[in-house]
C-alpha cells in the first residue's frame, strides 16, 4: 500500500476553508430556499388582480388589489447575487 504524501499546513487549511466554507453556503440554502415562480405566470397573476380590480366596484377592495400587485412587483429581486 503506498504511502500518503503528507500535504503541507497551508494546503490542509485551504482545503478545510472551502469545505466550512460549502458547508455554510449548503446550509443557508437549505435553511432558506428562494422562492421562484415563472415570469409569464406572475405575468398572469397580475392581469388577474388587475382584472379583478377593475370589475369592482368597492373602492377598498380596488386599493386592496392595487397594494396586493405593487407588493408582489416590490418584492421581485432586481440584481442576482453570483
Amino acid at each position: 500500500m503506498p504511502t500518503p504524501i503528507p500535504l503541507p499546513a497551508t494546503h490542509e487549511t485551504t482545503i478545510a476553508s472551502k469545505i466550512k466554507s460549502y458547508a455554510n453556503v449548503t446550509k443557508h440554502q437549505t435553511e432558506k430556499p428562494e422562492p421562484t415562480i415563472n415570469a409569464s405566470k406572475l405575468l398572469q397573476i397580475i392581469k388577474d388582480l388587475l382584472t379583478t380590480a377593475q370589475e369592482s366596484e368597492d373602492v377598498a377592495s380596488k386599493n386592496a388589489v392595487i397594494t396586493t400587485v405593487l407588493r408582489i412587483i416590490n418584492a421581485i429581486p432586481t440584481s442576482y447575487d453570483e
